[in-house]
């Protein structure tokens, strides 16, 4: 967890930090988003076709998403990245 500035109460308060990965999909050659806690404490209980969507349920639960930390955890990946 990251503390952040609270000005209009004087305070430190504590932002609880969430990372979008992806998952494979077993219907298709595809992914899906998710999102954890940063701590491996919570995770989102469905898989979304779109980021965006990944992105707003993990701030619904009280989560910022560190936009620059996406994980990829699919077979995808390795297709994906450069040689």
């Amino acid at each position: 967890m990251v503390e952040r500035d609270a000005p209009e109460r004087g305070l430190r308060t504590p932002v609880k930090i969430a990372v979008i990965f992806s998952v494979p999909m077993s219907t298709a050659k595809s992914f899906a988003w998710r999102w954890r806690a940063a701590d491996y404490k919570q995770e989102s209980t469905q898989s979304f076709s779109f980021y965006y969507e990944c992105v707003a349920n993990a701030e619904r639960s009280g989560y910022k998403v560190e936009l620059g930390r996406i994980e990829a955890l699919s077979d995808l990946a390795s297709v994906t990245k450069p040689a």
